[in-house]
């Protein structure tokens, strides 16, 4: 059988100076304190060239033994996915997608397109990669409603790989039709999208020999609400509103203005009468949420980086206007359901152990 890999939802980061390659490990405390920053000196180039971004990452574990491998079928490989019967038959173009490329495109070369992702290699990745995928695509592309389905993959054993990690950049939107002009199986590549540093892969589909399935999350695995929880949520918002309602109310420029002409003219003017929230209301909103995440982080995201806590609560969706209460149950209840998945991975993967192993045809093109 395969080999599971131990999983780790803590994990550091290796940044890469672009200068002279030199690398340089951030804890993930770290790594989200210098997010964004500028430029640090390189100990090894002695520049400032070191960028603390996700495009600057080197493989975490040089150790990874699926970095250089030839037997990559000795692993389980996952892939998360709104698609239950993962990989598709066929690659399906909805009428949406259509009229989406039809506003730029014509001819051959929406039909092009078309061939492009008909063909689309199928990515795997690690345990912790699949779960993020499903995080990133919640935030970025607002699919916070959509069911996704966790796969676990077993691949076929005599398959050819490059022997070292593509860039993510150059790998992306290949095609399987490239990857067996190369006469490879499939593309080993560095992720730095989800999991960063990790590897994953790109695939053609005769490479995978069967997969499991199940639903994001399963049925049992939802976390309770632990009592107490939502009363203390109220507590803090009604305490938040009250700090609110207490910063004194500045008018805005225009009201400023318009006040001033009417009282010169005689003639009355209306406007808007509130400048923007000032920085003392956004303190205490920021506060407010700030408390209410390390409650739920305290109670069901143990081990889990401050990165990732940050990237979990972003795909649930931060509430909305404080003080509302359907709000604060909304996210929660998106959250209950992801949770597990980041803490409770043993349990997640003990329900995929009693799923049966379906055998991939190979011979249909698909999307990855």
């Amino acid at each position: 059988m395969p080999i599971e890999r131990d999983i780790d939802f803590n994990y550091g980061y290796r940044v890469m100076c672009p200068g002279c390659r030199s690398s340089h490990w951030h804890t993930a405390d770290e790594y989200l304190a210098s997010l964004g920053s500028e430029a640090k000196t390189c100990k090894g180039s002695g520049k400032k060239t070191l960028v603390v971004a996700p495009d600057h990452l080197g493989l975490r574990d040089q150790s990874d033994p699926v970095a250089g491998s030839k037997e990559l079928h000795d692993y389980y490989w996952y892939h998360s996915t709104p698609c239950p019967d993962w990989p598709p038959t066929a690659y399906q173009w909805s009428e949406e997608t259509q009229i989406g490329y039809e506003r730029t495109l014509k001819g051959d070369a929406l039909e092009n397109v078309r061939r492009s992702k008909e063909d689309q290699a199928l990515h795997l990745g690690t345990y912790e990669a699949a779960v993020e995928n499903v995080l990133r695509r919640m935030d970025a592309e607002g699919e916070r409603d959509v069911q996704f389905y966790l796969h676990r993959v077993q691949l076929k054993e005599g398959l050819k790989f490059n022997d070292k990690p593509r860039p993510d950049a150059a790998v992306e939107k290949t095609t399987q039709a490239a990857i067996r002009e190369k006469k490879l199986s499939g593309i080993r590549y560095l992720n730095t999208r989800e999991s960063p540093g990790s590897v994953s892969l790109a695939v053609v589909r005769e490479a995978i020999a069967s997969s499991q399935c199940i639903r994001m999350p399963p049925e049992g695995l939802v976390a309770d609400l632990v009592p107490g929880m939502m009363e203390e949520v109220l507590r803090i918002r009604k305490q938040e509103e009250f700090e609110v309602q207490a910063v004194p109310v500045e008018e805005s420029p225009s009201a400023v203005l318009l006040r001033a002409l009417s009282k010169k003219d005689g003639k009355e003017r209306t406007g808007p009468s509130v400048a923007t929230p000032p920085a003392e209301v956004m303190r205490v909103r920021n506060d407010a949420w700030s408390r209410i995440k390390a409650l739920f982080a305290g109670e069901y995201l143990e081990n889990v980086s401050p990165v990732l806590r940050e990237q979990f609560f972003k795909s649930v969706r931060k509430p909305g206007k404080a003080g509302v209460d359907v709000d604060d149950r909304d996210w929660l209840r998106l959250a209950l359901k992801m949770a597990p998945f980041l803490a409770r991975h043993e349990d997640i993967r003990a329900a995929l152990d009693n799923q049966p192993w379906v055998l991939v045809s190979p011979e249909a093109t698909t999307k990855g």
